[in-house]
């Protein structure tokens, strides 16, 4: 399968190589694991699990690299690295390490990890720390001391909110509380909704266990205004009206980020280019004026959920002295962790046709980035990267000007007085509403083959909404509907709504009905760079299974088997694919053979 995606892909690199590495409590058993993700010629999704063999050697970079292709080359026959187009591991510096001796390969981060760490910092639950050298007064000599540095100031109030919040829903971990809590909601008509016990660890989804709380408020405040004898009223007395209002603000000023960590990055059909959209939106909202809290004394009918409780617009000049903290910690990691305008970035937007006219506005550092440049907050190497961007944003609005400045006559949608006016400034609007234009001028060279390939590209644009309504898995939509939902009108200007493209239009669906057959090489270049791995979610779930292969000898099988048992396992689906397949070219081959 690889190989042949490989002859598809000119033998160029293609594939996502995601690697990963664990050992045991005691160290002595070691695990290594690689699994890889790509765009196949159908335009569909493709993660398999290449490699969980155990390794008690050395964990040097080179060594680790070296057992990953090797392996793969003994268990499959082909050379990895030549396929690799980028490479992915966790936030370890060992396993970073490892990507980086991909050598023709782009290392890239997991945004999964990335925003769990800007998050599990800007929280307080982490701090980051320096050495540094102070004279002592009384010794008139150097003395060492690791000293608090982490951007925004200490922030101890935002670990034990999270802790209290968790002791709360865990007190409702026995049948007798959730039955009695049951029944106080459904007496007083508030939601019935679960609390969550034993909270997944991942910070972001400490922000979904702020969300169910804040629901159940006042549940909780009946639950315990009604003790029974083997209830402990503590666990809710603990909670002070400053830590409420907290818990509130924590999770306005943390939703945008946790959302993208929980929910987008983890999908296993999202294109690079949606992520750079969603990424973008979620960096502009962190850097607003205005946060929208919840309204902590709000009406809770029984369908009430966490999406549809009430919120409050509020200034950030009026949020708490401790939300503020919080405010300054996240944005001192965004700043520190996720990355700018990269050249990655820019290929990946032409290559969307929903982006490809708006790359000189999705690249502009967000809000938050500008004010540290102005500031003089950010490092260095943020303010040549910062630099390098005004220098080259006249060369990106050149090319992007090509398609910008045409006057078509290609169809348009109809009923444009049904497109809403928005002046929220957070609405991300894409292209005017332009179409293609064809041009005959003759060509010689390759070059010149090319150059007008590009051309073309640049210059056509697409009437998103029909593609949308054949796409909608709702019958009941029309076309009326998605002109509402997928154009805006700003100061007269009718736009594309980027964030409502994402949602609504599947691009792998478009390549493969449409744009692969008009532009064969752009296809063939956005298979690859539209699937890029947002993270390797996909890996962590094979290395759940690990520990049938790192377990003790059994009678009934050996490691090397029970290695294969689990690749079969995690490829169970992409195996069924192949079968149905082969089924169906052996069904055209009979066809033919009978005619």
């Amino acid at each position: 399968m690889l190989s042949a995606e490989f002859r598809a892909a000119y033998n160029l690199p293609f594939l996502n190589v995601l690697h990963d590495g664990c050992t045991s409590g005691s160290g002595k058993k070691g695990l290594v694991g690689t699994s890889a993700s790509f765009i196949n010629l159908s335009w569909e999704f493709v993660n398999t699990a290449l490699l969980v063999t155990v390794y008690n050697g050395s964990h040097e970079s080179c060594k680790i690299k070296m057992l990953i292709t090797s392996r793969i080359k003994e268990f499959y026959g082909i050379d990895i690295e030549s396929m690799a187009q980028f490479t992915m591991s966790d936030t370890a510096p060992s396993a970073k390490k490892v990507s980086k001796l991909f050598e023709d390969s782009l290392p890239t981060d997991c945004a999964m990890h990335v925003l769990n760490l800007c998050l599990v910092y800007g929280m307080g639950m982490r701090e980051n720390y320096e050495t540094v050298y102070l004279l002592d007064p009384t010794t008139n000599k150097p003395k060492k001391e690791r000293r608090l540095c982490t951007v925004g100031g200490p922030f101890t109030e935002g670990a034990t909110l999270i802790k209290k919040v968790r002791s709360l829903n865990n007190y409702f971990n026995s049948p007798q509380r959730t039955e009695r809590l049951a029944k106080l909601q459904q007496f007083y008509c508030l939601p019935e909704l679960k609390p969550i016990v034993d909270c997944d660890t991942r910070v972001a989804s400490s922000v979904t266990l702020f969300q169910r709380t804040i629901v159940n408020y006042p549940a909780f405040k009946a639950y315990f205004q009604h003790c029974e004898s083997y209830d402990d009223p503590a666990v809710f007395e603990k909670f002070t009206f400053r830590e409420w209002r907290l818990l509130v603000e924590v999770e306005a000023i943390t939703q945008s980020l946790a959302d993208l960590a929980r929910i987008d990055v983890q999908r296993s059909n999202q294109v690079s280019s949606d992520l750079i959209v969603l990424m973008k939106f979620a960096l502009d909202r962190l850097a607003t004026d205005t946060f929208h809290i919840y309204d902590l004394d709000a009406a809770r009918p029984p369908k009430t959920h966490e999406k549809s409780l009430p919120r409050n617009d509020i200034q950030i000049g009026a949020l708490s002295e401790k939300a503020m903290i919080c405010v300054n910690r996240i944005k001192g990691q965004v700043l520190k962790r996720l990355p700018t305008l990269t050249d990655e970035s820019v290929v990946i937007l032409l290559l969307d046709p929903r982006t490809k006219f708006t790359v000189d506005s999705l690249i502009q550092p967000p809000k938050l980035r500008q004010e540290a440049v102005v500031g003089g907050v950010v490092s260095d190497e943020g303010s040549n990267v910062t630099a390098g961007l005004t220098e080259d944003e006249g060369d990106v609005d050149a090319v992007i000007s090509k398609g910008k400045n045409l006057h078509t006559d290609v169809d348009t949608p109809t009923n444009l007085d049904l497109v809403p006016s928005v002046d929220d400034k957070l609405v991300m609007c894409g292209a005017p509403l332009v179409a293609s234009s064809s041009s005959s001028t003759p060509v010689a060279s390759l070059h010149d083959q090319a150059d007008e390939v590009l051309a073309k590209w640049y210059q056509h644009s697409v009437n998103w909404v029909p593609a949308a309504l054949q796409q909608a898995s709702d019958d009941q939509l029309t076309e009326a509907d998605f002109t509402k939902s997928l154009l805006v009108r700003r100061r007269n200007d009718v736009c594309w709504n980027l964030q409502a493209l994402c949602e609504h239009i599947d691009i792998c669906h478009w390549y493969r009905e449409t744009g692969a057959a008009t532009f064969p090489t752009i296809a063939a270049l956005a298979r690859v760079w539209l699937g890029r791995s947002p993270s390797n979610a996909f890996q962590e779930r094979v290395f759940s299974t690990g520990a049938f292969v790192m377990g003790p000898p059994r009678t009934s099988t050996d490691n090397r088997r029970a290695e294969t048992q689990v690749l079969m396992m995690h490829n169970r689906a992409e195996i069924r694919r192949m079968e149905h397949a082969s089924v169906r070219i052996c069904e055209k081959i009979d066809h033919a053979t009978s005619l």
